[in-house]
């Protein structure tokens, strides 16, 4: 028993983590019009989308989105309930895209797209199948991780990740 409630902690731990590195990076109003690796386009509008962008954001945003539904599948436990997770994961991951989707409407420097929620939220579904097809093994590396990280961080005063966490954003904001 005491296993299944350190493994809910840890899905519910990687789901929260997750979701606010998703909503950090999708938000973060970032000039990709004048740091792109792959060509430059100075003459085009600011919300004006490139060609290889599109082609590249739906399978990335696929597998931004797959950790979500593995750990919404992680969360609702195996057995019987793989098309609660499945649905359930389709559900968050809709959720949170439409989140960012909605929020980025007011971003510049974003564009927001319907075929980003789509690609989102089938990427959280397909995290879902995914771990009820290796569930076993995930569930034995969780609980081994969770042992690590129970011997190392959980240790730590509680106080101590909180303040690390301001030095950094003090640092990167002052930068």
């Amino acid at each position: 028993m005491e296993s299944r409630s350190h493994e809910r902690q840890f899905w519910y731990i990687g789901l929260v983590a997750w979701s606010a590195f998703i909503l950090a990076v999708t938000l973060y109003p970032y000039d990709f019009s004048t740091a792109s690796y792959v060509v430059h386009y100075p003459d085009l509008e600011q919300r004006a989308r490139p060609a290889w962008s599109t082609v590249l954001d739906f399978p990335l945003n696929l597998l931004f989105f797959v950790p979500i539904g593995v750990a919404v599948r992680g969360l609702l436990g195996s057995g019987r309930k793989s098309g609660l997770s499945l649905v359930a994961a389709g559900v968050l991951g809709f959720a949170l895209s439409a989140v960012v989707e909605s929020l980025q409407l007011e971003l510049p420097s974003r564009v927001s797209s319907t075929l980003d929620l789509l690609s989102n939220t089938a990427g959280a579904m397909l995290g879902a199948a995914v771990f009820a097809l290796v569930d076993r093994w995930t569930r034995e590396a969780v609980a081994s991780s969770y042992q690590a990280i129970e011997r190392t961080c959980l240790r730590l005063p509680v106080w101590l990740p909180a303040i690390s966490y301001l030095l950094v954003a003090l640092v990167v904001a002052a930068w």
